[in-house]
């Protein structure tokens, strides 16, 4: 799974909307034939769980704005997914990143206000947990705020996404 949503990102990055679906189908279809065994359980870094597969496709498809509906769709079931923090698939980063693209999906699809309730949790974040990975999602749901031409709007997002990428800076001793 983590290989044909990873090249999912690759492609949506590249605006190759066919190819990125593609590998998203192929990624699902994959999770279908997977059989868990004895080595699933040690967990660890290179686990590959199906959260972070719906948040690999959320995010490939954050890149994409003429497949708002299907962002919105992957990205709703990965903050979903990293609902419980007491789940052992669950990582902080990876929720963080869920919700951002959630919020990337939102403005996509015109809907800031729900744009702001998806990113709300990020931005809530203590300056020790914001760490380069969020900084970035971040920053992309800025970038989408202003190519969406909702920075009339949006002000108040802007405002507080860039009072929040700029806190760590603050916060480092001096």
């Amino acid at each position: 799974m983590w290989l044909p949503v990873s090249a999912a990102r690759g492609y949506a990055a590249l605006g190759n909307s066919a190819k990125a679906l593609s590998a998203i189908r192929a990624a699902e279809e994959a999770w279908s034939r997977v059989e868990p065994d004895e080595v699933d359980e040690l967990g660890g870094i290179c686990t590959f769980n199906q959260p972070r597969t719906l948040y690999y496709a959320a995010d490939a498809l954050a890149w994409l704005p003429n497949e708002a509906d299907q962002a919105v769709d992957f990205s709703t079931r990965a903050v979903n997914a990293y609902a419980n923090p007491n789940d052992p698939a669950w990582a902080f980063g990876d929720q963080a990143g869920s919700h951002s693209d959630l919020a990337i999906a939102r403005i996509a699809a015109r809907d800031l206000e729900g744009a702001v309730e998806a990113v709300r949790p990020v931005l809530e974040l203590p300056p020790s947990q914001r760490i380069n990975g969020i900084i970035h999602s971040v920053q992309r749901v800025h970038q989408a705020v202003t190519r969406a031409g909702l920075s009339v709007e949006g002000r108040d997002l802007l405002q507080q996404i860039e009072d929040f990428t700029s806190t760590p800076l603050k916060a480092l001793p001096r």
